[in-house]
């Protein structure tokens, strides 16, 4: 299981190859974000259950539509300035 203080940042890194919505293999991912197998095992077992992304039978890694459509809505709202920063 991923439990150091990074978790969030490989979380993201691995998600950010997927911001262009094609299929890419566990090679290319850990040369991208700079993982280990193991971590990059992890890190996709843990998006997988989570249903971020999905797995083809050559072992390439896509993410899922909900996730995509999720990403394309907020960058939309930070283009269109709808997301502003406000005092909690």
């Amino acid at each position: 299981m991923l439990t150091d203080v990074n978790t969030m940042k490989v979380i993201d890194d691995v998600l950010a190859v997927f911001h262009d919505d094609q299929w890419h293999n566990i090679e290319e991912i850990k040369a991208r974000c700079g993982l280990t197998d193991r971590k990059l095992g992890m890190a996709i077992a843990f998006l997988k259950e989570y249903d971020f992304v999905k797995m083809d039978s050559q072992k390439r890694v896509r993410a899922n539509k909900l996730y995509m459509d999720f990403v394309r809505k907020i960058r939309w709202a930070e283009h269109s300035g709808v997301a502003t920063a406000t005092k909690v």
